[in-house]
């Protein structure tokens, strides 16, 4: 496969580099002072042996004071020379204190340990330390509150485990997130009503890669199926980030933190053991499907990570996870006969049911995480280190449908009142004279793919001085099989019509349907239905790769008059994505049977020996034969003769009209200043620039008349459309677009300590979001077809849209280490909005184009930067452990999160307007427990036609539970569900009436029971 052209790309950034640099250190204010010395040290917790990141460390009567980085470690530099009291705070536990001796130009260690005498969250038990989930919120808390700008940071175990470890299932419990679901899985986050292709996601702070489900049209939103949560500490979310991260986030970056043993001390091994079930499976017998076998529904987990530090040199901490879910899609879909066109009775109208359609869609998961990483210090100054982290992700569908098409009612519809006297037709029973059934298989894969993100860097730290350096390549792959796999992707029996067929069911909405033949051979016998049968295939493939090179230099200046810290850094990351996609789409493999020969009596399709296809929502529709792709796709295989076969040329133009090339290379730099005005207050302006240069290749649609102009010089004549050299006439060559461009952006983040625990912040950052993917790669598509002709024309002129975002946000810590109470209101501002435009073009009119096609006449459709937008939001997010209740009930804990959207035009997003969760938990002498909940409204997906019906995504409210027991120190006992009430998914035409549903969606809860440990 041709990638797109490599230029020789030289990094832009390097006179902004140099410029910060000849701004920034020459400063007198940088050398050494002679009055002034140095303190350093590591901060301990003495209950839990972990080593504090985040604790606060500051001089006693001046503005001199730090966050302590990983490991514990913190550094004070500028100390004025005598005797000073440094102080420490850390969310829940005690604050500590020292008075240290300051020698000038010389360096003091001073280590602290630190405790909660009170009602803290350690247990003892045998002498051993655990850790409890309240331990893993303190931290979270602390750096939250130390943050230089507004952001949520969330321990991994927060919320206790995590269903799949997806973490999409544990962002779902953030602030003004929500989820975009695929079926049952979580496949990309919305931050603050935003498309998700408007969020960045960073592991220690470079871009992991995602594969898109081997689709260019994925765009760049960020797909979570193959990353697992399993090797990480914390998951922060900066709703404002700052200057060193990438300015492609308008809606947020989500940097996920790895664990690291310098945070820890002495040796720990975790694991764990458990069985996941679904609901609608509780057996421990071997049972029929998700494939054409009889398997155990029980589904294997578990969990291993190693972590010591050698020597006080070398950290090391590895891990392995494995995780195995099956659940129940079974889906039920309606669809309606066009309505009315008066939306003024849409309250009462009932239009006619043109179909049914049941989905039966069994799937198993299987994700596994593999990481190491080490640490090594090389002195007391200098630490080196390197990361893996190793994702798999297998997913398997298996759809059985059954589609019944109504093509009228004996009784027509009723678009007013008052209706008929004793006229059948509603809501809850039609009947029709005209109709057809199918029975087919859709849409059944096998999606494998892994994601794998090594990573090295170092860090120096010498006095007042730091500097980071990183390199990383992410690279994610994923394929779509079937056939090698041993099934094919689509099978169908075609169409048996000649029904008279009646539907009913309880009540409108209700997806517990009926169905009554009335005449007409009967559809439930495979032989009944026409010859021969026809299947379908798909082979795709995606892959994406991004290479991160970053710096990031610091130095403080403590000794002036306004206490300053200097950042600056840059960084260099390139992607690279290829997606091919070869799939039979209108061209059907027939079966021709044991003969070779079509229409010999031979070609029946045979049903699945052990699996039937079932509504488990209830009615009749039970028991339905379900086709054997299986059997068929090993007899393809083993007797290819026995099916017709792609043609070469057919093959050919598959391929042609389905790859896609992109590079894109984005180089970077910034400069931040932060100052500590006074010692409440701090300023931090920053910039940012970044420099973009893409290159991308994609199919083309020459059109029809090209084609035959180019073999014959006449664009009428007649000729052959299904040949190689038609083909690559009229698909060939790829276009190849190409961009270069920089955008500036400023930062400015200001934070106001009124008190020590009531902060009150304020951000203001700019934002660029680059055009989709599939913007970027592809020409021109032409269709002489129709009138008037069509193009859809790529816009070689398309710029990024540019946002900016203003927040506030007060924050109150609550004393004796309870949690917090925060409101944050924001306003984000998008212009150069891009969206598809239509124009007509008169016959005298033409369209440039790089093709140099004649569009004169034409209806042209492409993209442009025509309009902006901007979305307000108020969140309210809250945090509490009941210290102040008497007894045991001090280990009780809840938190709680509202978001409040508005968007000033609701077709530009099409969210909702509002979101919640919350939940709580307790955790007493080895008996834990913990219930959450999330709740999405009701919402609009669609623009409203000129008829009033909608298209609306009901309302969900989520439960999950879970339940632990320790026996010791070592070992716990846990239960969890995941939608333990089982509430469905369901869609329907709206907004005035939720009992036209279109479709009722029934995952299952899932349950899992094992044990855990540490030692």
């Amino acid at each position: 496969m041709p990638t797109p052209p490599r230029s020789a790309w030289i990094l832009p950034v390097r006179p902004v580099l140099g410029l910060i640099l000849c701004l920034l250190l020459p400063f007198p204010g940088l050398l050494a002072q002679p009055a002034t010395g140095t303190i350093t040290g590591r901060i301990l917790n003495e209950g839990t042996g972990q080593y504090l990141r985040s604790a606060m460390v500051s001089v006693a009567g001046t503005n001199i004071g730090t966050v302590a980085e990983a490991g514990g470690v913190y550094t004070l530099t500028g100390v004025p020379a005598g005797v000073v009291k440094v102080t420490v705070s850390y969310a829940g536990l005690d604050p500590a204190e020292a008075t240290v001796t300051v020698q000038s130009g010389r360096i003091t260690t001073q280590d602290f340990t630190m405790s909660a005498k009170g009602e803290g969250g350690i247990v003892r038990l045998d002498a051993f330390r655990v850790v409890t989930e309240r331990e893993g919120n303190f931290q979270a808390i602390q750096e939250q509150k130390s943050a230089l700008e507004i952001k949520q940071v969330v321990a991994s175990d927060a919320f206790g485990d995590v269903s799949e470890g997806n973490i999409g299932e544990f962002m779902k419990l953030m602030p003004g997130v929500m989820l975009d679901y695929v079926d049952a899985d979580i496949r990309t986050v919305s931050i603050g009503g935003m498309d998700p292709k408007y969020s960045t996601i960073l592991m220690d702070g470079a871009p992991v890669a995602s594969a898109g489900s081997s689709s260019i049209g994925t765009g760049r939103a960020f797909e979570f199926e193959q990353l697992s949560i399993a090797s990480i500490e914390t998951v922060e979310l900066s709703k404002t980030p700052t200057p060193d991260v990438s300015g492609s986030a308008l809606a947020g970056v989500v940097n996920l933190r790895s664990r690291g043993a310098f945070d820890r001390r002495g040796r720990l091994v975790r694991w764990s053991a458990s069985t996941q079930i679904n609901s609608h499976q509780t057996t421990l017998r071997r049972t029929p499907g998700p494939s054409d076998r009889k398997l155990f529904k029980l589904q294997p987990n578990a969990s291993l990570e190693f972590s010591d530090v050698y020597f006080d040199r070398l950290g090391v901490i590895a891990g392995v996870s494995f995780a195995r879910t099956m659940v129940e899609q079974n889906i039920l879909q309606y669809a309606y006969a066009a309505a009315n066109t008066n939306p003024a009775d849409n309250a009462t109208e009932v239009p006619r049911l043109s179909q049914i359609h049941l989905i039966d869609a069994p799937k198993t998961t299987n994700r596994g995480n593999y990481n190491l990483r080490l640490d090594y210090k090389l002195s007391p100054d200098a630490m080196v280190w390197g990361r893996i982290d190793y994702n798999t992700y297998s997913a398997r569908n298996y759809q059985r449908n059954a589609r019944f098409n109504f093509l009228n009612a004996v009784n027509g519809p009723a678009t007013s009142d008052p209706r008929q006297t004793g006229v059948e037709f509603s809501l809850v029973s039609q009947t029709s004279t005209n109709a057809n059934a199918e029975l087919h298989t859709g849409n059944g894969f096998n999606k494998h793919g892994a994601t794998v993100t090594p990573a090295i860097g170092g860090s120096y730290r010498r006095g007042a001085f730091r500097a980071d350096v990183q390199a990383q390549l992410s690279r994610s792959t994923n394929f779509y099989h079937d056939v090698p796999m041993g099934f094919f992707n689509t099978s169908s029996t075609g169409l048996l019509s000649g029904l008279t067929l009646r539907w009913d069911r309880a009540t409108p909405g209700d997806a517990g349907v009926t169905l009554t033949q009335l005449a007409g051979p009967d559809w439930r016998r495979l032989e009944n239905y026409p010859l021969p049968g026809t299947m379908g295939f798909r082979y795709l493939t995606g892959k994406d790769q991004k290479w991160t090179a970053k710096s990031d230099l610091r130095y403080s200046l403590p000794e002036w008059r306004i206490p300053m810290v200097a950042k600056w850094g840059g960084d260099v990351t390139q992607q690279v994505r290829n997606v091919d996609r070869y799939e039979s789409g209108g061209t059907a493999i027939t079966y021709l049977g044991p003969d070779g020969r079509a229409n010999t009596g031979d070609e029946k399709w045979t049903a699945e020996p052990h699996y039937t296809t079932h509504n488990l929502a209830g009615g009749n529709l039970q028991n339905i034969p379900a086709l054997d792709r299986f059997s068929r796709a090993r007899e393809f295989g083993a007797f290819p003769e026995r099916f017709t076969q792609i043609a070469p040329e057919q093959e050919l133009l598959l391929r042609v009209r389905n790859h896609w090339d992109l590079k894109e290379q984005i180089d970077s730099a910034y400069g931040q200043l932060i100052f500590k005005v006074t010692p409440r207050f701090d300023l931090a302006p920053g910039f940012r620039v970044e420099q973009t240069r893409s290159s991308a290749r994609g199919p083309t649609d020459w059109g029809d008349d090209h084609a035959k102009r180019v073999l014959t010089g006449n664009p009428n004549a007649s000729i052959p459309t299904n040949t190689a050299a038609y083909y690559l006439a009229r698909y060939t060559p790829d276009a190849i677009n190409t961009s270069d461009y920089h955008t500036w952006l400023k930062y400015l983040h200001a934070t106001y300590r009124l008190t020590s625990d009531f902060i009150l912040r304020a951000s203001f950052n700019n934002s660029i979001t680059r055009p989709d993917l599939s913007f970027l790669t592809g020409g021109i598509t032409v269709n002489e077809d129709v009138t008037p002709h069509t193009a859809t024309v790529p816009n070689p002129n398309l710029q990024p849209e540019h946002g900016r975002n203003l927040f506030f946000a007060a924050e109150y810590y609550f004393p004796k280490r309870a949690g917090f109470f925060t409101i944050t209101g924001t306003r984000r501002d998008i212009r150069n909005l891009i969206r598809q435009t239509t124009y007509n073009l008169n016959a005298d009119e033409d369209w440039p184009n790089q093709e140099g096609l004649d569009l004169r006449g034409y209806r042209v459709t492409t993209r442009d930067n025509v309009g902006k937008a901007h979305v307000g939001s108020v969140e309210f997010s809250y945090r509490q452990n009941m210290v102040f209740l008497p007894g045991m009930w001090q280990r009780l804990s809840l938190f709680a999160n509202y978001t409040i959207l508005h968007f000033d035009d609701y077709e530009n997003f099409r969210r909702p307007e509002n979101l919640t969760n919350g939940g709580l938990s307790f955790d007493h002498q080895g008996l834990s427990f913990r219930w959450n909940f999330m709740w999405v409204p009701t919402y609009r997906t669609a623009a409203i036609p000129a008829n009033g019906w909608v298209a609306m995504t009901g309302e969900r409210l989520t439960h999950d539970m879970q339940f632990a027991y320790r026996f010791s120190a070592r070992v716990s006992v846990f239960v969890n569900a995941r939608n333990i009430f089982n509430r469905p998914m369901r869609t329907y035409w709206g907004p005035q009436r939720d009992d036209m549903i279109t479709s009722h969606n029934d995952y299952g809860a899932i349950w899992t029971v094992g044990l855990r440990g540490q030692f």
